[in-house]
């Protein structure tokens, strides 16, 4: 047996262990100490199944305040020893112990003899959703299929249009087969294939790009952009860009607020500070903007390295290596705690200068947007560990508690059959009491007592 089945036994056991001695116990801050014993033991093995702060509730709560109030009260009132130490409902502790011995039994006997085989980590894959961004023919829809991997049946995404995203999709790590067809069936790209790497918290998507072109020869490509769900600084946002569009370069720029990219140029600097020449020896002169360049330049058919920037809603533009403007994007919504993918792809429906041409769009699908996990340690975190991975155990505690909490009272409440019911009347008598008290005595207490002489002043 491994030491982590080993040590379960061993914190299981002790933790009946103290909830028998709670029961049985007469005095009642022995029972509230066996109960602290017994929430200890809880809380442990809260911990072993990586769920700390369930495991620190349960010490600081449970354990800590309520119990230590319960000892507080118990000791204050001198409530330590019960008036009535009579057991009623004898037959409780030994069916308790026989259904307590079976459970443990069935319990223990299979691990013991190997007869059940404990879980072992399984591979996570990661969140993959699709992207169609290829130029077809007459701007028609395509079907998606994708197969093997862990897949028993194909993937099938129909009927996507232009810049359609799909939900994100949970596929375990290893090569996928992927099929862009046309509704009618006919192909418009190779079959292609990506690969999925493990990774818990990792998100991908796969962006089926390019245009089918048969007089060109071109067909759409597809490619696999990885993205991560790691949290980012307060009130800041992330961007990646993928240039989808052709050109060598594109970066991402704020405008401010005169929302147009203010350039300046200058002459070209070594590592030593001395100018720059050409073989000609004329001054090179380079372009440098003012401006914030918040996502550098990335390359064609490339993603870019993930930027932080400033959430909130402003003007940006993306701009070439020569920073002229490529596509601006006005009044563009950074959102907090957000990873927000900007896909440049050509605008196959409106052409450009020159054949074959096309002006460049950006997808702004919602869904291109994903919530990124909240900073370590800050409530909206604490809110969503708890609320995503740890609702079952609260509740589940939460449901033992009031079963418990129902069988006390029921166990306590008093027998009021057995009581005597007697009703307490007035008794009468006969007699008046002072003929009674006269015949006790031998005399009336109503003869007048002698009088004795009034003293003189003078005395």
């Amino acid at each position: 047996m491994s030491f982590e089945l080993i040590l379960f036994l061993a914190l299981a056991g002790l933790a009946v262990l103290f909830a028998v001695g709670m029961l049985l116990s007469e005095n009642a801050v022995h029972s509230a100490l066996f109960l602290i014993g017994n929430f200890g033991c809880v809380a442990v093995l809260y911990l072993m199944l990586e769920a700390p702060f369930i495991g620190m509730v349960q010490i600081a709560v449970y354990a800590g305040a309520i119990m230590v109030l319960f000892l507080f009260v118990i000791m204050l009132l001198g409530a330590e020893q019960t008036t009535d130490t009579t057991r009623r409902f004898r037959w409780l502790t030994g069916a308790a112990t026989v259904l307590a011995a079976s459970f443990f039994s069935a319990i223990v006997a299979p691990i013991v003899l190997g007869g059940v085989v404990l879980p072992t980590p399984v591979q996570q894959g990661a969140m993959v959703r699709f992207v169609h961004a290829a130029g077809i023919p007459n701007d028609q829809a395509v079907n998606l299929t994708v197969s093997g991997g862990s897949l028993s049946e194909p993937l099938v995404l129909s009927d996507l249009n232009f810049g359609d995203v799909s939900p994100f999709f949970q596929l375990e790590a290893g090569t996928y087969n992927a099929l862009v067809q046309t509704v009618d069936g006919a192909p418009v790209m190779p079959p292609a294939q990506f690969r999925v790497e493990d990774g818990t918290t990792g998100a991908a998507s796969v962006i089926v790009f390019g245009e089918f072109n048969l007089d060109r020869g071109t067909f759409p490509m597809l490619s696999l952009l990885p993205q991560d769900f790691t949290p980012t600084a307060h009130n800041s946002a992330r961007v990646l860009i993928f240039n989808a569009f052709g050109d060598p370069s594109l970066g991402l720029a704020d405008l401010g607020p005169n929302q147009v990219v203010d350039t300046r140029r200058r002459s070209a600097l070594d590592e030593n500070g001395e100018p720059v020449v050409d073989d000609n020896g004329q001054p090179v002169q380079i372009t440098t903007m003012d401006d914030p360049l918040l996502v550098p330049f990335t390359g064609a058919f490339t993603l870019s390295q993930p930027a932080t920037v400033p959430s909130g809603t402003s003007a940006y533009a993306l701009v070439d290596e020569q920073f002229n403007v490529v596509k601006p994007l006005f009044d563009f919504n950074l959102a907090q705690s957000n990873e927000h993918l900007i896909i440049v792809a050509p605008d196959y429906l409106q052409f450009g200068a020159g054949p074959g041409r096309y002006r460049p769009t950006v997808l702004r699908d919602p869904n291109l947007s994903i919530q990124l996990s909240a900073p370590f340690g800050s409530p909206a975190s604490i809110g969503q560990v708890l609320f995503t991975d740890y609702l079952l155990p609260v509740n589940v505690v939460g449901m033992l508690l009031l079963v418990a909490l129902v069988g006390v009272v029921v166990l306590t409440r008093p027998d009021t059959e057995k009581q005597d019911r007697r009703i307490v009347r007035r008794r009468k008598v006969s007699r008046p009491l002072t003929s009674v008290i006269s015949t006790q005595t031998g005399g009336s207490i109503t003869d007048e007592a002698p009088k004795l002489p009034q003293p003189q002043s003078n005395d």
